[in-house]
């Protein structure tokens, strides 16, 4: 074998371990399950919800980001719930959809997909930010609120979850 070769089949054997330890390192695809945290999304209120009763329903206004996730396509909340000590409220796509009375995109990110329709609920792009203000279909009474939005495959605990407090 000649020095050459000897050196050729040292570089390869170098670059092939390489490449292994950095995906096991990164995603554990040669030992153990496959991991890739940038693919789940996660919905965040960028401040706080804004609520009032007007004509016998109740309007929010849901200030939200997508701050990890794909970026190659839109994330989406296929549920709302909203909740306090004495009633459960849960919007499905179709609900949300029929809710939505307005979006308002950042000035940032005109070019991103940001909407809703009866098969996503609310969608929208890594990174952008809309304010989505929802008519929705009751009057809640006064008091304290809890909402959360969830997200397809993902738990009730990553859901993103903020309070109001309609007076």
């Amino acid at each position: 074998m000649k020095a050459f070769e000897a050196g050729a089949i040292l570089f390869t054997i170098i670059v092939v371990v390489a490449i292994l330890a950095i995906g096991q390192i990164s995603y554990g695809n040669v030992y153990g399950p496959l991991f890739n945290d940038s693919k789940k999304p996660k919905f965040e209120f960028c401040s706080p919800v804004d609520a009032f009763n007007k004509d016998g329903h109740t309007y929010i206004a849901l200030n939200i980001t997508d701050v990890n996730g794909p970026d190659a396509y839109p994330a989406s909340v296929t549920e709302i719930i909203i909740e306090n000590s004495t009633m459960k409220l849960t919007l499905n796509t179709s609900g949300i959809a029929s809710s939505v009375i307005n979006v308002t995109k950042a000035s940032f990110d005109l070019k991103k997909a940001v909407g809703y329709n009866d098969y996503s609920g609310l969608y929208m792009c890594l990174g952008t930010d809309a304010v989505f203000l929802l008519k929705l279909p009751v009057m809640l009474s006064p008091g304290h609120y809890t909402i959360y939005l969830l997200t397809p495959a993902l738990p009730m605990k990553a859901a993103a979850k903020s309070s109001f407090t309609i007076s």
